[in-house]
């Protein structure tokens, strides 16, 4: 059963037991989230004369004044005494058990004012990015949960999310801090990194950063040296026109990301990229790829990149060169394709340059 409350409100419903019992029978009712919904009485009694007459339980949703999180509580209701406690642990017991238990599931709607734009319309727990600013904040909040985005953590992502819900809009799904439950991100557009619309990367362009263009989201940015760990759902979109031409710096991993570890990158594509400049003072070691530089334990689906080349100097310096990601380790890629141009590289390959105790499988079905 299903009680809808409004804060402040109260909520009934009635209990009875489905045969008579041999004895007095107790029914015990708790709540997993009493900071929102209370439950009066906490106990019913049955005897073998009133065991189908009907007693009412009475919810009240707790008026908390401090968010506009719409929030669940499961109201438990269990049976014992009377023919109704069970003991043993088979299957048979287990079974009487659940029969005599009833969960009553109560949502409760703030009644607050709302406040801020929701950045998840559709309450899937992904942020949505539909423009480049957008996606450049995500280096600000590798984790995707929405706080550092959600406080402002700089100006670049005040800018890019202003006037955010408490939790960016997420679901709050009895988080007992009421912050929202952000596991990613999600596109909802396709995004040009060519941001003048001229055609070529430029000192226009947003991303120009003195000619050094894109810098990769992940590891040795600029909030902290952590990898993302979220989910990132293209839904089909692109990122188009990435050009990364900073590689005097060693690093783990260069590309739209630099470190993927423990995520999920998912239905995206990479179009027309200039990564590397080819030269060898500027070929450190490293992983390279136009979409992830690092892929660890992690997986990749419906994943492509598409025109454009990764030029790097083929010299003795391990550095690895993929058409999607640099090095992929412990980690799955599957229904993904790689179409662009690999010039030189220490080692090179489709779509990983290098793959260790990891799953690469295709699909046949998906072409360039």
């Amino acid at each position: 059963k299903n009680v809808a409350l409004t804060e402040g409100g109260t909520g009934t419903y009635t209990v009875t037991l489905e045969s008579p019992p041999t004895g007095t029978v107790t029914v015990t009712v708790t709540s997993d989230h009493t900071a929102a919904v209370t439950r009066s009485p906490n106990t019913l009694t049955f005897s073998t004369t009133t065991w189908n007459t009907p007693q009412t339980v009475t919810l009240t949703a707790v008026a908390d004044n401090t968010d506009t999180v719409d929030e669940v509580a499961l109201v438990t209701n269990v049976a014992t005494g009377g023919g109704y406690t069970v003991s043993g642990s088979d299957a048979a017991a287990n079974a009487a058990r659940a029969a005599a238990s009833r969960t009553v599931r109560a949502t409760v709607a703030d009644d607050d004012t709302r406040t801020g734009t929701d950045y998840d319309t559709d309450d899937d727990g992904l942020i949505e990015i539909s423009g480049h600013a957008q996606l450049n904040a995500i280096r600000w909040d590798l984790d995707g949960n929405g706080s550092s985005l959600n406080s402002g953590y700089s100006t670049g992502t005040t800018s890019a999310f202003p006037s955010p819900a408490a939790g960016m809009g997420c679901p709050d799904d009895n988080d007992a801090n009421e912050t929202g439950n952000c596991t990613g991100y999600e596109l909802t557009a396709n995004i040009d990194l060519d941001t003048d619309g001229d055609g070529s990367a430029d000192s226009r362009d947003a991303y120009w950063n003195s000619g050094d263009g894109w810098d990769a989201i992940g590891v040795k940015q600029k909030k902290s040296d952590t990898p993302f760990t979220a989910t990132f759902r293209g839904n089909g979109y692109s990122v188009s026109n990435l050009y990364m031409k900073d590689m005097t710096t060693t690093d783990d991993g260069q590309g739209l990301f630099s470190i993927v570890r423990y995520a999920r990158i998912e239905s995206v594509a990479v179009v027309d990229v200039d990564v590397g400049d080819g030269t060898n003072n500027n070929s450190p070691a490293g992983n390279f790829g136009p979409l992830v530089g690092l892929l660890e334990s992690s997986t990749m689906a419906g994943a492509y990149t598409r025109g454009g080349t990764v030029n790097l100097w083929n010299n003795s310096i391990t550095a690895y060169a993929g058409g999607l990601v640099g090095m992929c380790a412990g980690s799955t890629i599957h229904t993904s394709y790689a179409d662009v141009s690999l010039s030189e590289g220490y080692v090179q390959g489709g779509l990983a340059a290098f793959a260790s105790s990891s799953s690469v499988t295709l699909d046949t079905s998906l072409q360039p």
